[in-house]
């Protein structure tokens, strides 16, 4: 007890450590010079009275009597910490340089420090703080670090078993796509296998037909030989007689017929040789191909059986839903070539225009419809000759496709405009017509101005209609075919996620993004296959399966209709069609 009341009075009250360098103020409390020299520097007062110090820390005079006692102290406490130590077991870690306690903690060097090492050279200006404060200071860090690394270890636990789960979701996937496989190739294994017996025991009833009714004729004429042969045999026999009489008698004694009844009969064309040409008809040239259409019957699912919608008056569709015609509700007169019939034979051909030739007679044509017009394209236009609607173009939009335009009609408001039943229109011969801002899905929707490079009666080759199919899908996989011919402009795919063509360029477009692709070639026919689960969208060259691309988006809304989209063209000899198989 008295060794520990005997430190407490060498303690400095500002370190609360036992004196390094000790100091008295003028009003008797004693502190350690550096703590004395950095509390002066704050506060120019004594820490403990708050009398004022006048003297700097730097200049008061060492207490030597403290010093001595505090040297003890350190020495005597250095030992009870040996002692208690050894008794328990553990040793304190000291100051490998001061052999003082560790008691201090260098923020700046992030190591720790004695009493002494922080009035040393080499820790000048440096930061320090009393371990326990070091201590709940760095374990709130650590604790910090603890729980961010805790939550990371648990965000990826959860990743890794996601991940793992989708590693057995995808491994499962590929035992079901491989059994699949399997499965449907070995289906149409079966169905070759079989088709392949079908037709050779076809083959093999043939062949015996064949082979019998050649047999027949073959045993018909081994008769006929072996007769021949023996009448031979009988005759070169008798004829090796040489004497007269004995000829004679040879030939009557075997013979009932006098010789002068003697009348042969060849029987050779009694039998004609049988044609040993077999044939299994196409089966023996095209064989491939007609058990190719023949499997079609077995594969399952096949290509969907899509229809056109019929929301446009600008978008013809047959009557079976299947091909497509732009056939818009306006247009300007033609003046270059159209395509028409030859009622005389009945054949399709390219004919000029009546404008540009005085002798092409218009009734001796039956064209294809205008714009806008109800009729069907089998009925027959009664047209003009040439002089009566020429003279006066007719720009009335209601007279239908087979009416008869002979009458000339004009509207000042209306002619040579692109829809000239716009109400209050005034703009006049060759003047832009845009389209208005109401116009619905499927109307045209960049028409190309008229002006002094389009003038009236050129056709508007630039218009492009949109369409839709009566399909929908909500869900699953789904695959079709477009025959689109030798089109020079097309769209196909999905609103808002398609592929476009337009003069021998191809373009993945998006509702953000157009990407040109570096596909080359031609295809008459485009396949689209819809992946609803993945959201995607990829297209192929239907005509050898090639991938053009795949396009993938997270913006799709579901139902979704087929999207078509076609240029207008004059002469049009071609729809758009889709394939069913």
């Amino acid at each position: 007890m008295a060794g520990r009341s005997y430190c407490e009075h060498l303690t400095c009250g500002i370190c609360l450590s036992i004196f390094t360098d000790p100091v008295t103020l003028a009003c008797g409390h004693s502190f350690c010079r550096l703590c004395i020299t950095d509390e002066r520097n704050s506060k120019n007062s004594c820490p403990q009275c708050r009398t004022p110090v006048v003297v700097k820390g730097a200049l008061l005079p060492t207490s030597h009597i403290l010093k001595s006692l505090a040297d003890k102290a350190k020495d005597r406490q250095r030992m009870e910490n040996e002692t208690a130590g050894n008794a328990k077991g553990e040793v304190k870690e000291l100051c490998p340089e001061h052999q003082e306690e560790l008691t201090l903690f260098c923020v700046t060097d992030q190591q720790l420090a004695c009493m002494m090492c922080r009035h040393g050279e080499r820790h000048q200006k440096h930061r320090f703080q009393r371990i326990d404060k070091a201590d709940v200071a760095l374990r709130e860090k650590l604790e910090n670090l603890l729980q961010q690394v805790s939550n990371d270890v648990n965000a990826t636990e959860r990743r890794h078993t996601a991940q793992r789960e989708e590693i057995t979701k995808a491994i499962q996937k590929s035992e079901q796509l491989t059994n699949q496989i399997h499965r449907q190739f070995e289906e149409m294994h079966v169905f070759l296998r079989e088709r392949e017996a079908q037709i050779l025991t076809e083959l093999k009833h043939r062949e015996e037909d064949a082979v019998q009714k050649m047999s027949m004729v073959l045993s018909g004429l081994e008769e006929i030989l072996t007769q021949n042969a023996m009448l031979m045999g009988k005759l070169a026999s008798t004829l090796e007689v040489r004497e007269p009489d004995k000829f004679i008698k040879c030939w009557t004694e075997n013979n009932s017929t006098s010789p002068n009844q003697i009348v042969f009969q060849p029987r050779a064309n009694e039998f004609q040789v049988v044609n040993s040409w077999l044939s299994l008809g196409p089966y023996e040239s095209h064989l491939q191909f007609f058990v190719w259409k023949e499997m079609l019957k077995v594969i399952q699912p096949r290509a969907e059986l899509l229809s056109f919608r019929r929301s446009s008056p600008d978008i013809t569709v047959s009557d079976d839903g299947r091909s497509l015609f732009c056939t818009p509700r306006t247009r300007p007169p033609q003046m270059g070539p159209r395509m028409g019939i030859n009622p005389a034979n009945g054949s399709a051909q390219t004919m000029p225009n009546p404008a540009q030739s005085t002798a092409a007679q218009l009734g001796q044509l039956i064209g294809f419809p205008y714009f806008g017009s109800s009729a069907r394209f089998d009925q027959i236009i009664n047209n003009p000759t040439f002089g009566q609607a020429i003279s006066t173009p007719s720009v009335v939009p209601t007279a239908g496709f087979g009416q008869n335009r002979s009458g000339p009609v004009f509207n000042p408001r209306a002619f040579g405009q692109f829809m000239p039943n716009l109400p209050g229109s005034t703009a006049g011969f060759g003047q832009n017509r845009h389209n208005p801002p109401n116009a619905g899905f499927g109307q045209t929707m960049n028409n190309i101005p008229l002006g002094a490079n389009r003038g009236f009666g050129q056709p508007l080759s630039a218009s492009t209609f949109q369409a839709l199919s009566v399909n929908e899908f909500y869900c699953g996989q789904h695959y079709w075919e477009i025959d689109v011919g030798h089109r020079e402009y097309w769209e196909l795919g999905i609103r808002d996620n398609f592929l476009k063509y337009n003069e021998q360029k191809y373009s993945i477009c998006s509702s953000h993004t157009v990407t040109e692709l570096m596909f080359e070639g031609k295809p008459r026919k485009i396949g689209v296959y819809l992946n609803c689960p993945s959201k995607k969208i990829s297209f192929y060259d239907a005509d050898n399966m090639t991938h053009i691309d795949t396009l993938s988006t997270q913006g799709m809304s579901f139902p979704l209709p087929a999207y078509f989209n076609v240029r207008f063209r004059t002469p049009d000899p071609n729809p758009m069609t889709v394939c069913w198989y």
